[in-house]
């Protein structure tokens, strides 16, 4: 089931967030919010962006996590190359 982009107007909670984004970004935006409050929608781009910042963190621990088993490796391949015990 793909997820819901629109929510009811009358479940609009409001917060004010200061993010900083392109002016071609913030016109479509405008755009998008216009459209979607004469259609009796909002659209509640706070969760949005939520969602995608917790995706954004899950990758980037996950490749964190892979750069620090690599180098955890490679430290470990240089200390026996250094101190060989055969």
């Amino acid at each position: 089931m793909t997820k819901k982009l629109f929510k009811d107007k009358s479940q609009e909670i409001k917060k004010k967030k200061q993010i900083l984004i392109s002016q071609g970004t913030h016109k479509k935006l405008d755009d998008l919010e216009t459209r979607a409050e004469k259609q009796g929608v909002s659209f509640p781009l706070d969760e949005h962006i939520e969602d995608a910042i917790k995706k954004l963190i899950r990758l980037a621990e996950s490749q964190l996590a892979e750069i620090e088993a690599s180098r955890k490796q490679t430290l470990s391949l240089d200390r026996s190359e250094r101190n060989p015990t055969a």
